[in-house]
Parts: C-alpha cells; sequence; structure tokens
C-alpha cells in the first residue's frame, strides 16, 4: 500500500535575482535623490544667511538713521565681528552678558534695540557667523567719501552698508553670500 504523500503548501519567497534587482533600483534612486537634497539644504541655508547679512545691514542702516553716524569699530574696508565688539552692543543696546541695556559709551545712549542677536549667530571663539559657521565680515562708509572697499576686489563699491562671509573662511574662494544697504 502507498503510503499517502502529504500535499505541504509551497512557499512562495523572492530570489537573489529579484532581491538583487531591487537592491540595484533602490541604489539607483539614492544616488539621484540624495545630492538633490543636499543642494536644497544648502540653497536654504545660504538663503537664511543672506536673510541675516539683510537684518545687519538695515540694523546698521537704522542707527545710522538715529544717531547720524555708524556704530563705533565699522570701517570701509570691513572687519570680522566679534562677540565683544562695540558694534554688538550698539546694535543690540543690551550687554552681551546680562541683556541688560547697555551702559556706557557705545553710540548707541538710548540703548534702543535695532537688532537681536541669537546664540546661534556665533561660533565658539564667539565671532558672528553665517549658517555655514563662517565668520561675517561689515563694512560701511566711515570716512564719507561715497564708496566702500569691494571685498572681492576690483573697483570700490557704492556707499552705505555691506555684510559678506567668504566660503569655508577663505578669501581666495570668494564671496558666498553678500547683501548691501
Amino acid at each position: 500500500m502507498k503510503r499517502a504523500q502529504t500535499l505541504r503548501p509551497r512557499r512562495r519567497a523572492f530570489t537573489l535575482i529579484e532581491l538583487l534587482t531591487v537592491i540595484a533600483v533602490i541604489g539607483i534612486l539614492a544616488g539621484i535623490l540624495i545630492p538633490t537634497v543636499g543642494a536644497a539644504r544648502k540653497a536654504a541655508v545660504k538663503s537664511k544667511s543672506r536673510a541675516q547679512m539683510t537684518g545687519y545691514a538695515t540694523a546698521i542702516a537704522q542707527f545710522k538713521s538715529q544717531y547720524g553716524y555708524y556704530p563705533t569699530g565699522l570701517t570701509d574696508a570691513g572687519a570680522s565681528i566679534s562677540g565683544e565688539d562695540e558694534f554688538i552692543i550698539a546694535l543690540s543696546g543690551r550687554d552681551p552678558n546680562t541683556n541688560d541695556p547697555a551702559t556706557g559709551d557705545w553710540g548707541n545712549n538710548r540703548a534702543m534695540r535695532f537688532y537681536s542677536f541669537s546664540e546661534e549667530e556665533f561660533d565658539d571663539a564667539d565671532n558672528l557667523t553665517d549658517g555655514f559657521g563662517n565668520e561675517i565680515y561689515i563694512a560701511v562708509d566711515a570716512d564719507g567719501n561715497g564708496t566702500i572697499t569691494n571685498p572681492s576686489g576690483g573697483d570700490a563699491i557704492r556707499s552705505g552698508v555691506i555684510a559678506w562671509s567668504y566660503e569655508e573662511n577663505t578669501p581666495a574662494n570668494g564671496v558666498i553670500v553678500q547683501t548691501w544697504d
């Protein structure tokens, strides 16, 4: 007598070829999407940095409109700004350590707040930085001759206020974002 064969249900599984095909397709899609996401993130940080510098230029212009002169320490050649600079105290109207109205001769006698600096705008060395971590430089027409030294070299540019940063803190790499008023 023949033994009755038990019928086992046949399992359905993916073959090695099918798995490798799916992995290859996912790899191709990731290769296409990852650079796009990185570029979008860089564009967002660049936009944030431009808005930050526009805020500085506007605050400096308001300061000059209010007092008739620029905050102390700014020149037409431009300089990096650190957290202890008179410039920051003058624009914020506050003592950076206590956040109380600034006392002393900072050029902002009424302790008006032209700009509110946040912690994320400074690096570990207390320098003012853009979204990429690059130091920010600011120049004004301090001598009143109608021009500011061009940070990219070449001819001087019009008067007013200019704020800029260099890519990777290296002037040779060129200006990454800039604004002027």
